[in-house]
């Protein structure tokens, strides 16, 4: 083989193997209700229904809704830890991926306090330093960060578009709750 076709071998390999680590979900169509009943499974929490979508198709696993969440990225906002380790189970669930505002799964489980699934997320293989919303912000500081009207109105948005409950209290506890998981993971590294 010459030397241009081994490089344009790697170069390949390459750009095949930097699109696979993008980790894009499958492109949800609204007016698909297979589609929606999917996320309506996991805001109920009704883990049977869920493995029956995934053992009919399993591009429910990253399938995504409007705001760009998948099914693992809701098991963890609504604080389901064994529907996130049976999605993790399958090989292909998108660990990694990004919502349309930056939060990847762990990053939506941490900022609400979910601990549970946050270490289901990091035995999976999420990552902690991915940033958080700010481009340049790793999770741990997107807890630490100052509760501002405008942090809080996103709180508020994904309270009200996910039917979850809208409490600042709470909402600072998990935050907390979320730094001193963080240290407790790095005390047990």
């Amino acid at each position: 083989m010459n030397k241009s076709k081994a490089s344009l071998l790697i170069a390949l390999i390459f750009l095949i193997t930097s699109c696979a680590e993008s980790e894009p979900p499958v492109e949800v169509f609204y007016d698909d209700v297979t589609n929606e009943q999917m996320f309506i499974n996991i805001k109920n929490n009704d883990l049977d229904e869920v493995k029956r979508f995934v053992e009919i198709n399993r591009k429910y696993l990253n399938i995504k809704d409007e705001n760009g969440y998948t099914p693992l990225m809701l098991s963890a906002l609504y604080n389901q830890p064994e529907t996130a380790r049976y999605l993790l189970e399958n090989p292909g669930t998108f660990v990694n991926f990004k919502e349309n505002y930056n939060a990847t799964a762990l990053c939506v489980a941490s900022i609400w306090g979910n601990t549970d699934v946050s270490e289901i997320l990091i035995e999976y293989g999420a990552d902690p330093t991915t940033p958080c919303f700010n481009p340049a912000a790793p999770i741990e500081n997107a807890c630490r960060a100052n509760l501002s009207e405008e942090i809080l109105s996103q709180y508020k948005e994904i309270a009200e578009f996910y039917d979850i409950e809208y409490d600042e209290g709470k909402i600072q506890e998990g935050r907390d709750k979320c730094l001193d998981f963080f240290e407790q993971q790095r005390l047990n590294s």
